[in-house]
């Protein structure tokens, strides 16, 4: 397999991961977030979104230079944490609420969560945002393939910060992320040569 085929498969799993992240978000607005398939799917499309972000860094990272692999890195950092966090979000509270039925997670989570997770929360908002940020500087700024995704992922890591005042924040930060990856990775597959 080339260079180039092993990058547009990158772009091709991107296109799925936000296939499959939709689905997903779908399948939990109508079952009310209680569904197991669909969180399933959530962290399946999240990390095939993951190939779609080094697709588009695989596909013009010598343009990018070194401030876009800083940028580069921290998303992709950022975007691992988040998973993370996903995955506690959609399996574990479900099962503290199944243990211990008088204390409703949901609310402990809008109002104090525990030390270890409000920090590992935070963390995961501040380095995705901070790395959308950076990675949407480097495409906008240096990019040869795409450069308009950036601003789309520069307004997605600004929204993430501040998500704690609004969750539409976070919830528009979302959605402009999945569509810039989904951007990237079309162009990525149009594109004939990959540097």
């Amino acid at each position: 397999m080339t260079t180039n085929q092993f990058v547009r498969s990158f772009g091709v799993m991107g296109v799925l991961g936000f296939v499959i992240t939709v689905i997903s978000v779908i399948i939990n607005i109508a079952t009310g977030a209680e569904s197991l398939v669909g969180n399933y799917l959530n962290i399946l499309g999240l990390v095939l979104i993951l190939f779609g972000v080094m697709a588009a860094y695989f596909s013009q990272s010598v343009a990018l230079g070194v401030f876009g692999f800083i940028g580069f890195i921290v998303m992709f950092i950022g975007s691992i944490w988040t998973i993370g966090i996903v995955e506690i979000n959609s399996f574990s509270y479900p099962v503290i609420n199944d243990l211990n039925s008088s204390m409703n997670i949901g609310e402990l989570a809008n109002s104090e969560l525990p030390s270890p997770i409000k920090e590992a929360m935070m963390t995961s908002n501040y380095l995705g945002g901070v790395g959308s940020v950076l990675f949407g500087l480097a495409i906008l700024m240096k990019g040869n393939i795409m450069r308009w995704p950036g601003l789309l992922l520069i307004l997605a890591g600004v929204a993430s910060f501040f998500e704690s005042m609004n969750e539409f924040f976070g919830f528009i930060g979302f959605i402009l992320s999945l569509v810039a990856v989904l951007w990237m990775s079309i162009k990525v597959l149009k594109t004939n040569n990959i540097s």
